[in-house]
């Protein structure tokens, strides 16, 4: 039993990596643009993952974030390696604050893929979905 349970813990800790800040939508259409300071911003939705300060005193910071999730059949002995592959979900939120500090403009995207090997590279795809990727 014991074994059991060692395995189904390990398939479970390798199906599924995520990295980056996610940030919530809800949190996002709260700044308002004009009035929302650069410190605002980071008390809502916590440090960004990257920062640009541009020469006429504009800042760019963005909030990406990543999963990946091992497809099941990646773990089929033997044939797991041909016929598996790994689905990701990307978001990004992108701010920017005019020379005066407070937000100018807001940019969200977000993107799927899959990853397929052997016979079926590439041949599945993720369902588009309006919400943002949550952890497995």
């Amino acid at each position: 039993m014991r074994r059991v349970f060692v395995l189904a813990a390990t398939v479970w800790l390798t199906t599924c990596a995520a990295t980056g800040v996610r940030v919530d939508a809800d949190k996002v259409s709260a700044l308002k643009i004009g009035q929302t300071s650069f410190a605002d911003a980071v008390a809502a939705l916590g440090p960004p993952t990257s920062q640009m300060h541009l020469g006429n005193g504009t800042m760019i910071v963005s909030y990406s974030y990543v999963q990946v999730s091992a497809r099941p059949e990646s773990f089929i002995p033997i044939i797991g390696p041909f016929v598996g592959g790994a689905d990701s979900r990307a978001s990004s939120v992108t701010l920017r604050f005019a020379p005066d500090g407070r937000l100018a403009d807001v940019i969200s995207s977000e993107s799927q893929y899959g990853t397929g090997t052997g016979v079926f590279s590439g041949a599945r795809s993720v369902a588009p979905t309006n919400q943002p990727a949550a952890p497995e």
